[in-house]
């Protein structure tokens, strides 16, 4: 399997900071081939301006070991060192959901049976694609689903400023134009190097001025935000608590979390990407409402709710099985192989309000159902006592939700059907036009 131009943030480590946005459009957007258009490629425009990294350019794991005491890094290991550097700006994912895409599906009725459109059209009848189990009920929870969730952005940053800055520049097509050159190549221009030092009043009285400049200079360029209903959730997280030498964060429970991700970028690949390189996101949103009584407990007590030990993240080979990892650490019955799915969660919040947006890849989202199925003791995965996640006592789901991320090839392919069926309309509307005119 190859990344086949998969969007980068899938399968990049987790950077110290990550902004998450889910956007409902304004209803002409479903009616208007042309706004569908000028939305993926603007969508398009995005990914290819705030992505200084190249999923491409991640190389497998080639383990190679030299003899005696020195050892040359793994792939993988390179990889995290790539991204260690401060030089790497942003890197970005957008996810479509799924009344988006089955509307885009209805445009095209006749399509090619070797193109994007069959493709996403075998997802969803495969089960690939399926509807979020907003249905599902347990001994102490749900999991509401988020209406109207059309497009969701993922951005993550070593940088919470960076952050904030390609988020707005989503919806404001005007600072697409490089504020000071930041993610121009993965690298500092000179004059954003000399903007560092600036006090943060100072830096954004520069970028409002800029700003402004470049509103009068794009008068006619597509704005996003004039297509957008509104915004369902902006939330943006942190790495809490970040071991530098495994690259994840310990939620505010204190445990691990992102223990269990593939450890390798080939089995981060099979576990995010179906074969055409396009992936699956779920995203939902936690809060900690028994924190205060999750700490009370004894060290042994919180370990039994989680199913692994605090300190050392090892799994409790007697774990529970109301035990968060005994509910969502699932294999498979036929192939005895575990249901991976690649973790890219933040802590969230304040004093006041805080807790967990869970936040992963795969290449189904049956997986995620089979998961979230377990933990409220239903599906093929209970057993046989109904056994619930005892960590739904600690935290409450606000929403939740399925996406579909098209690889880079594929939005590009998408953009291409609106493109050729809009040209075809305009060639046979001149046709039209000018057999009248003869009349």
């Amino acid at each position: 399997m190859s990344q086949l131009d998969s969007q980068p943030a899938i399968l990049s480590p987790l950077l110290n900071y990550s902004c998450f946005i889910i956007i409902e459009l304004q209803n002409n957007c479903f009616y208007d081939k042309e706004i569908k258009k000028n939305i993926l490629i603007h969508c398009l425009k995005f990914l290819k301006q705030f992505n200084t990294f190249n999923s491409s350019s991640i190389e497998l794991n080639n383990p190679t070991f030299t003899s005696g005491r020195e050892q040359t890094l793994t792939k993988d290991e390179e990889n995290d060192e790539l991204f260690k550097n401060k030089e790497i700006e942003v890197i970005s994912t957008i996810g479509f959901g799924k009344y988006f895409i089955e509307n885009i599906l209805q445009d095209f009725p006749e399509f090619e049976k070797d193109g994007i459109l069959q493709i996403i059209s075998n997802y969803i009848k495969n089960n690939e694609f399926t509807n979020y189990p907003s249905e599902l009920r347990g001994m102490f929870g749900s999991f509401p689903k988020l209406e109207n969730n059309d497009i969701i952005l993922h951005i993550k940053s070593n940088y919470m400023d960076h952050c904030f800055i390609a988020a707005y520049s989503f919806f404001n097509s005007y600072y697409l134009a490089n504020p000071f050159g930041y993610f121009c190549k993965g690298q500092l221009s000179k004059k954003a190097k000399k903007m560092k030092h600036l006090k943060h009043h100072h830096l954004h009285s520069h970028m409002n001025k800029h700003i402004d400049k470049m509103k009068n200079m794009n008068e006619n360029c597509f704005i996003m935000a004039k297509y957008v209903k509104r915004i369902l959730d902006e939330t943006f997280g942190f790495v809490h608590q970040k071991d530098s030498e495994k690259g994840i964060g310990r939620d505010i429970t204190g445990f691990e979390d992102g223990t269990e991700n593939p450890p390798t970028l080939e089995e981060k690949m099979e576990a995010a990407l179906t074969k055409e390189g396009d992936s699956f996101i779920l995203a939902q949103k936690w809060v900690h409402k028994n924190l205060r009584w999750f700490h009370s407990l004894s060290i042994e007590e919180q370990e039994s709710i989680i199913g692994r030990s605090k300190k050392e993240s090892i799994e409790d080979e007697n774990k529970l099985e109301t035990s968060h990892v005994g509910r969502v650490s699932l294999e498979n019955p036929e192939t005895k192989e575990e249901l991976e799915i690649v973790r890219q969660s933040m802590t969230y919040g304040n004093v006041k309000e805080n807790g967990l947006y869970f936040f992963s890849y795969s290449s189904s989202t049956q997986k995620y159902t089979d998961m979230l199925e377990s933990m409220v003791g239903k599906g093929k995965y209970a057993t046989q006592e109904g056994h619930n996640d005892f960590l739904m006592k600690v935290s409450n789901n606000l929403f939740g939700g399925y996406f579909y991320v098209p690889s880079m090839k594929n939005l590009n392919a998408l953009i291409g059907c609106y493109c050729k069926d809009l040209h075809s309309q305009q060639v046979e509307s001149h046709s039209s036009s000018f057999r009248h005119s003869k009349l």
